[in-house]
């Protein structure tokens, strides 16, 4: 089952919170935290920007 986007939020040093369609968790653990923060970092570091996505999205779209 897809959940859809994610939203990560540093709430302080050692907090984190997590949100999903379907769930929103706060992490406390400062190690988890940390994984979590390089973890989105990469994601975010590898993400399309926006006129990259339309062109994908187009070119996807004409491949049907």
């Amino acid at each position: 089952m897809a959940l859809g986007g994610l939203t990560r939020q540093q709430l302080a040093d050692a907090v984190g919170y997590i949100e999903t369609q379907e769930v929103g968790v706060v992490i406390e653990d400062p190690a988890k935290v940390s994984t979590l923060g390089l973890r989105y970092g990469k994601l975010r570091s590898q993400a399309l920007n926006v006129e990259e996505s339309a062109r994908l999205i187009e070119r996807l779209a004409g491949a049907s």
